[in-house]
């Protein structure tokens, strides 16, 4: 026994024309296997207003689609379900581009086509035929080469569908047009079911793409979910077919056994997801009602064609492909459906006479989601109580709201930030004071060991040696600074004298000009231009000397220092403290100037510090006490009610308390209900889950 549902909304036009309008394919159940197919209405919503003119034509369609596909493709089985899958597209012939919900979408094509795919290979194909596909898995010797085998078979149809696809959509021009980019080409479900009966047994192979569903019912576990719909928590398919140059999609192939009697069907999502189903449960029920009120599958069909009519407007199509195994007749499917319909009854419309009635659980969700906004017209007349501004600043101030947390831990890495510029000065400041560790001694204790008046005493000589080098060096400055200032006005002279002669009659014009005067400024100059080059070539004594003089005297005090750290951190106190003024000590005015700077900086660090840890944070804690009661205000109104510590007026807490007990009052029965609604549905889907690895805390209405 078998049966189809087919259900397309559709419209009539002025002429009479009836435009229909899904993208499922014609659902199929023959004596091997069952299918739906539902095109993508959204993701493969390319409207095809360039297909070939023969699609509209019956006797030219199989030629417009198969032609260089097949060698074959005559089989009368196949031609009929093909040419029945494209009456849609016969009755807009003439019509087909005078109004743009006319046009077929992609996915109209694309679940017809994979299909016609399917039922040509079951078909032709000895490989894939039911009998053959099972012997062969019969014959594997373990699990695993059986589920090596499965995993061949949908690589098999995968690459069919890729294949053929795109040559078939070839042939009838589907392409991508201008105003369509970015959409899939020929985008569609795929839920087809290759099975084999057996005596005790119903043997089943899934192929599977996207969000079509298998099912499998008995009396014994009511209505169950065979395969988990292949999409993401947002409800996006995460896998479907496409004829997109290297699209890539995958077609699951997965095997079953299951006990006779049973029935066996799939459903696109137009039947499921209908409105009318808060739960799978109500699902069930009117497969259930549909057999009870039929006396056989073709009233049954009639029954849920006319159920999905009334209740699968949220969707284009609805179709299911149904086949029952294991019963005798039609009326001992029909018994074991009363039985199951009545353990329904007893385990849960007895007890919850509108459980598939009144979405509980929503209506629940809604009140609270809703209840804020009662008590958001209090907000105003709260904001201004004491109490409420104490609640909110406990509230910060022991940690609880994170935005807080968050900016005051900004605050505090820039003030770590701060510490460690300060830090840094501070070092810097002790090297200078370690460099001349026997000047600032002086300054904490002028009683030394014997052992450090004999390195004072070297440091000393190094120090003098130091002084005389650099005085004499100074002293040469001086003189090539004098030497130079006097040979400058030497020439300038003879050039005066040179320019008072004019233009010379002979070279005795020039006999009175001293040029002795020029070799001693010549003199003068070279030994200048000496010293420069000594300065350029890193080569002049004094320099050197200079140079390893001062570095001996930073070594020594170092060395000193080291043994007195004490000594360097109290010294380094005194000066950032300001108890020691550099600029009245006999150092190098670049160490002065050194210190100045790091001084600087630790003053600027600290006014930024302290700016940060008192205005700062009070600016972060006020916000942030302003925010928290506009974010949570509600919550602050209940806690505060309820609780003595915080003052607020009595006036304003009977309102609020009236508003609480009135909603408590309206909610209390719904909640009731929701906690009954939600255990029975868990308790429901404990069995309707059982092949999809049982259900998350999402799945209480799957």
């Amino acid at each position: 026994m078998e049966l189809t549902v087919y259900r397309q909304s559709s419209k009539t036009r002025a002429d009479g024309t009836i435009v229909y309008k899904g993208e499922d394919a014609r659902p199929y159940v023959d004596g091997q296997i069952i299918f739906v197919a539902d095109g993508l209405g959204g993701a493969a919503a390319i409207r095809h207003q360039k297909i070939v003119p023969e699609l509209f034509d019956s006797e030219k369609l199989m030629d417009a689609l198969f032609a260089g596909v097949y060698e074959d493709y005559s089989n009368e089985v196949f031609v009929n379900y093909v040419k029945e899958s494209f009456f849609e597209l016969f009755a807009v012939k003439d019509c087909y581009t005078d109004n743009i919900n006319n046009i077929k979408k992609s996915g109209y094509f694309a679940s017809r086509i994979v299909t016609a795919i399917i039922l040509h290979e079951m078909l032709y194909s000895e490989n894939c035929n039911a009998e053959k596909v099972f012997s062969t898995l019969f014959e594997c010797e373990n699990e695993e080469a059986k589920k090596s085998y499965v995993a061949t078979l949908g690589k098999h149809f995968k690459e069919l569908i890729q294949t053929k696809i795109q040559h078939i959509a070839k042939n009838a021009n589907l392409i991508y047009e201008s105003s369509y980019s970015g959409l899939a080409l020929l985008g569609s479900t795929i839920c087809a079911t290759i099975y084999l009966e057996q005596e005790n047994s119903v043997e089943a192979i899934y192929l599977t793409a996207g969000d079509s569903r298998p099912y499998v019912w008995s009396e014994k576990n009511g209505l169950c979910q065979v395969l988990e719909d292949q999409e993401g928590k947002d409800g996006g398919m995460t896998n479907y077919i496409k004829a997109n140059d290297n699209a890539e999609f995958d077609i699951r192939c997965d095997y079953f056994s299951f006990e006779k009697p049973c029935v066996l069907f799939n459903a696109s999502d137009g039947c499921f997801d209908s409105g009318k189903f808060i739960s799978q449960l109500a699902f069930e029920k009117t497969i259930l009602e549909g057999a009870i009120s039929s006396d056989d599958t073709e009233k049954m069909s009639e029954y849920l064609t006319s159920f999905f009519l009334d209740y699968g407007r949220h969707d284009d199509s609805s179709t299911i492909a149904m086949k029952i195994f294991g019963y005798e007749s039609f009326e001992d499917f029909k018994a074991a459906c009363l039985n199951r319909m009545s353990v329904l009854n007893a385990e849960y419309f007895d007890g919850m006479s509108d459980l598939l009635d009144v979405d509980y659980i929503s209506a629940y969700e809604e009140y609270e989601r809703t209840f804020p906004s009662k008590l958001a017209s209090l907000k105003e007349k709260f904001s201004s109580e004491q109490g409420v501004i104490d609640y909110c600043s406990d509230y910060i101030k022991e940690g609880k709201y994170a935005p807080y947390l968050d900016r005051i831990n900004a605050i505090n890495n820039k003030i770590s930030s701060e510490k460690q510029r300060i830090d840094a000065a501070v070092i810097a400041i002790s090297d200078v004071i370690a460099a001349n560790y026997i000047k600032f001694k002086t300054f904490i204790d002028s009683n030394y060991t014997l052992v450090e008046k004999f390195s004072l005493s070297r440091i000393d000589g190094v120090e003098n040696k130091y002084q005389a080098t650099a005085d004499d060096y100074i002293s040469r400055i001086q003189r090539y600074k004098t030497e130079f200032d006097a040979t400058v006005t030497t020439l300038t002279m003879l050039l005066n004298d040179v320019g008072e002669i004019g233009l010379p009659t002979s070279f005795d014009d020039y006999d009175e000009i001293a040029f002795q005067l020029i070799e001693d400024c010549e003199k003068k100059m070279d030994e200048l231009f000496h010293f420069f080059n000594g300065l350029r070539s890193k080569k002049l004594d004094i320099i050197r000397k200079l140079t390893e003089l001062r570095h001996e005297y930073i070594i020594k005090n170092k060395k000193l220092a080291d043994k007195n750290p004490e000594d360097i951190k109290k010294l380094t106190e005194m000066v950032v403290s300001g108890k020691i003024s550099v600029f009245e000590m006999d150092i190098l005015e670049d160490e002065k100037m050194e210190i100045a700077n790091e001084l600087e900086i630790i003053s600027e660090a600290n006014a930024t510090i302290a700016k940060m840890e008192t205005e700062d944070k009070e600016v972060v804690f006020n916000e942030s006490r302003n925010s928290y009661w506009e974010r949570h205000n509600k919550d602050v109104i209940l806690a505060v009610i309820d609780n003595p510590k915080y003052a607020i007026d009595d006036t304003l807490v009977n309102e609020a308390k009236t508003i609480i007990n009135d909603f408590k009052e309206k909610i209390q029965s719904v909640k009731e209900k929701c906690e009954m609604q939600k255990a029975l549905f868990e308790k429901y889907n404990l069995t309707y889950c059982m092949y999809i690895g049982g259900m998350t805390d999402d799945d209480t209405r799957i």
